[in-house]
């Protein structure tokens, strides 16, 4: 089990510190979500009056099929 750990050790040291790559990632992924859920989100009060529905209302659907 020393061995195992004494590998992990010299391999972390080798290793590049990069402390801030996870968000090369991240800000990506998170763009992409957030458009992909802009575009579901009920907002066009024209749409509402043409189901027939108030705006409140329509908002309301809007955040509960979000969740």
């Amino acid at each position: 089990m020393v061995n195992v750990t004494d590998f992990i050790d010299r391999t972390t040291r080798v290793l590049p510190q990069t402390h801030h790559a996870d968000w090369l990632l991240r800000i990506p992924l998170a763009l992409v979500l957030f458009q992909y859920g802009f575009d579901k989100f009920p907002s066009s009060a024209e749409v509402a009056a043409g189901w027939g529905l108030p705006l409140f209302l329509w908002a309301l659907a809007g955040v509960a099929r979000s969740r």
